[in-house]
């Protein structure tokens, strides 16, 4: 069996949907190992109120409009992900995982 076709969803690791968000940086597409400048996405740095531990949660496309103008005028600003889950992956031997959503929203 193939480790990205294990599906783990974050919703069976933690019972909150609601995560505060730290840092939001761009993840770039990369072509034969090189970075192509292009961005793919981004990382969302989180806290799990419930784990007490950071995460980092990846999701394609651009960051969302009102979670830019929330960290930019220095809201705590809460979201939440559609369909995170975590994926694993091996990489010179060493077990890896990332979590990955299809989107993210802002939530009150």
């Amino acid at each position: 069996m193939d480790l990205r076709d294990i599906k783990v969803y974050l919703s069976h690791q933690t019972p909150t949907e609601k995560f505060e968000v730290k840092r939001v940086y761009p993840y770039y597409v990369y072509v034969d190992g090189k970075a192509t400048g292009k961005i793919q996405g981004y990382t969302y740095l989180v806290k799990d109120p419930f784990l007490c531990e950071q995460l980092r949660v990846k999701v394609d496309g651009e960051e969302p409009e009102e979670i830019q103008k929330g960290l930019a005028k220095r809201e705590t600003v809460f979201v939440s992900f559609e369909n995170a889950r975590i994926r694993l992956s091996e990489i010179d031997g060493t077990i890896r995982q990332t979590i990955v959503a299809s989107s993210v929203t802002r939530v009150g």
